[in-house]
């Protein structure tokens, strides 16, 4: 009925939001940071670079079955609006591709400090 057609458009709707959302979070470095241990600036570049490399294996793998369950579902749509199950799959593809050539970028070209961010320290009284 009218219920199912809604659950499954909003369903819809929501699907590509995290990993997009995710991406453009590493891109425009707005994801959360915590700076408990202070580093030499050298050192901190090759943390940030790890880091980074690690959310590109994730976006690569996220990617990876993402194009598999979009192979897997191919020839099955939503009960409701009748899309095509590979189609909602198709974001995950999308997302961890966007999130990994982000992260891959960063390693690249980090871009400078903000001098306008002030990290949150931890301080024993």
């Amino acid at each position: 009925g009218i219920r199912d057609k809604l659950v499954t458009g909003v369903q819809t709707c929501a699907l590509p939001i995290p990993l997009l959302g995710a991406a453009v979070g590493v891109r425009e470095r707005s994801h959360f940071t915590l700076h408990v241990l202070h580093f030499s600036p050298s050192t901190q570049a090759l943390i940030d670079k790890i880091h980074h490399a690690l959310i590109a294996i994730f976006g690569i793998i996220a990617a990876w079955y993402g194009v598999k369950l979009c192979l897997l579902n191919r020839t099955l749509a939503t009960p409701g609006l009748e899309i095509n199950l590979a189609v909602l799959y198709a974001s995950a593809v999308a997302g961890g591709i966007l999130l990994a050539i982000y992260a891959i970028s960063m390693i690249v070209a980090p871009p400078p400090p903000d001098s306008e961010t002030v990290p949150m320290e931890v301080r024993a009284e």
